[in-house]
């Protein structure tokens, strides 16, 4: 668990409401669930929930967990509120899960995710639109240098389906490693012979972008196999097509996330946070795990590493406008910042007397606090006037004020009019 201070908790609540609103233009409508969960509906989601933080309730005497995945959640939602349908349906949230995560540099186990689930589309159209959903939705955030990792569960399962359960468990960390001779004797030792032996021993090999493809071909035609690659080739050739990314790359040795997958999946990938920005694809079976049999697929972005990455490719963050009252009596601050927070313009009053230096030029409170602009109000003689003072901010620290003006006014009205219609030009700027 970890705070998030004000610069942070902005960008992360920026960057959920970009894709939020982004993935409202596919259609998708926003919903809330609880952060808790019936240990059950967890269950009969994928994965695995035992680690999951658990309770009795007392109300009821029933176990419930703490959620570590929000799409079975949105299963249990649609198949007890909608069974019925019409197809499809389109649904978004943004919500925090627990994930109990052991690696070194990854102590976060609280993950902010804003994610969207597509219930009730074919396979032929459903793929598709998921994928321009998320790569639009990044896109929103300012994000335009990433690449799409493209996979599909059925190309490796169709072939380890084939082996006995402990070969199989084998053959799987083999695909893993990538150890191509070691997986060509598990898959012997499983019984595997001929074309089907040959397609799993390339399978560490395939990936790639465009030159991937006619590997692909020579690999896996005439075998189990060859169905699942075609679907995943007709996507990644339909997404190429549509430029919904600057960079592709294809993994049909792909092992992450076999137990929740049931198709297509992929993963967003940039520079900086070393882990994927979000991942989503098809899971045909979830829903029958809710008596309701239906085709569904979806994503969810870990927002905190949409950020990571932001802050790795210099995309500015987009500042507030924040004006700090100082100075004249209590009644012309207060007086002033209503006429200020009628015209939108985001103000207060400080720093309290006593408490740091009251002197404006110090800037030391607008520095702790982020204040774009400090408002020096004049005191008790005739020919003070009011002096707007800029505070430039780089990476969260404000250095002396500068770039000061001085005010023509005579109410608190009048002062916030040119004060206000000053941070429009600046903002335009």
């Amino acid at each position: 668990m970890r705070d998030w201070l004000p610069r942070q908790a902005r960008r992360r609540a920026l960057v959920s409401e970009q894709i939020l609103a982004r993935l409202e233009l596919f259609g998708f409508q926003r919903v809330e669930v609880p952060p808790f969960e019936y240990a059950d509906v967890l269950e009969r989601g994928f994965g695995n929930s035992a680690e999951a933080l658990r309770f009795v309730e007392p109300e009821t005497g029933k176990i419930a967990a703490l959620r570590s995945d929000v799409t079975p959640q949105i299963a249990r939602l649609v198949s007890t509120r909608y069974p019925d349908g019409p197809w499809p349906a389109r649904l978004c949230y943004r919500a925090s899960v627990m994930r109990r995560r052991r690696e070194r540099a990854r102590l976060d186990q609280k993950v902010l995710q804003v994610g969207f689930e597509l219930a009730g589309a074919s396979e032929q159209s459903g793929d598709l639109e998921v994928l321009e959903a998320a790569t639009s939705a990044l896109r929103a955030t300012g994000l335009d240098d990433f690449t799409v990792d493209l996979a599909h569960a059925q190309i490796a399962l169709a072939l380890l389906d084939r082996l006995p359960v402990t070969a199989r468990a084998d053959a799987l960390e083999c695909l893993a490693l990538k150890d191509s001779a070691e997986l060509g004797r598990v898959g012997a030792r499983g019984g595997l012979v001929g074309r089907e032996l040959a397609a799993l021993v390339a399978l560490p090999e395939l990936h790639g972008g465009r030159e991937l493809w006619p590997r692909a071909e020579r690999a896996l035609a005439g075998t189990i196999a060859e169905a699942p690659m075609r679907a995943l080739e007709r996507i990644w050739s339909e997404a190429v097509a549509a430029r919904l990314a600057p960079n592709f790359v294809v993994d049909l040795g792909e092992t992450r996330e076999f137990y929740y997958y049931t198709g297509v999946m992929f993963h967003l990938l940039a520079e900086g946070p070393g882990e994927p920005l979000g991942s989503g694809g098809r899971y045909d079976t979830l829903f029958e795990r809710f008596d309701l049999p239906c085709p569904a697929a979806g994503f969810a972005f870990d927002v905190s590493n949409v950020c990571w990455a932001l802050g790795e490719r210099g995309v500015a963050e987009v500042t507030l406008e924040r004006v700090l009252v100082t100075g004249g009596t209590s009644e012309a601050a207060t007086g002033v910042q209503r006429e200020l927070r009628m015209r939108g313009v985001a103000c207060a009053s400080g720093p309290e007397p006593g408490c740091i230096s009251p002197d404006p030029a110090s800037n030391l409170y607008a520095e702790r606090w982020e204040y774009s602009h400090v408002l020096e109000l004049p005191g008790a003689g005739p020919a003070s006037k009011p002096v707007l003072r800029r505070t430039e901010t780089v990476a969260g620290v404000c250095s002396a004020p500068h770039a000061a003006i001085e005010i023509d006014a005579s109410d608190p009205a009048q002062l916030a009019q040119v004060v206000a219609t000053h941070l429009r030009v600046v903002e335009e700027r």
